[in-house]
């Protein structure tokens, strides 16, 4: 698989549910809000696919299998709200040819995705370093 399309199916993904990226973003501020200095990022996804499937009685399109979306979910959120960058522990990447993502340097591949992901923030009208409005 060409290491731009998980990226470019994960873009499509997001668009076409938003509501996944609100309740991800109320999910940690919870957890935040209750004082705990880190939650896994999987932690997170399980409590929206338990919201998702209780709202439409099925998590169709959202199956936990592709671990993907929560490191792209939890990469999200730390370039929108920087002052907790790092709260969410990210599942490692599995490709062997490629290092585990960890708070250092980025490598090429890396900032690229994080400008990718910054511009899905900026197309889909999201504020960067904003604070969480309670809904």
């Amino acid at each position: 698989m060409n290491e731009d399309q998980i990226p470019a199916r994960f873009i499509l993904f997001f668009k076409a549910n938003e509501h996944v990226w609100r309740l991800f973003q109320r999910f940690t501020f919870q957890v935040i809000n209750r004082g705990s200095k880190h939650v896994s990022a999987e932690k997170v996804w399980r409590r929206v696919l338990w919201e998702v499937t209780m709202e439409r009685g099925s998590d169709e399109g959202l199956k936990f299998s592709n671990d993907w979306r929560v490191c792209y979910y939890a990469r999200l959120f730390h370039i929108k709200y920087p002052g907790h960058d790092g709260f969410l522990l990210n599942p490692r990447r599995r490709d062997k040819d490629k290092p585990a993502f960890k708070h250092v340097q980025l490598s090429v591949n890396e900032a690229r995705l994080y400008e990718q992901l910054r511009q899905l923030l900026a197309e889909t009208g999201e504020n960067l370093n904003q604070r969480f409005r309670r809904a």
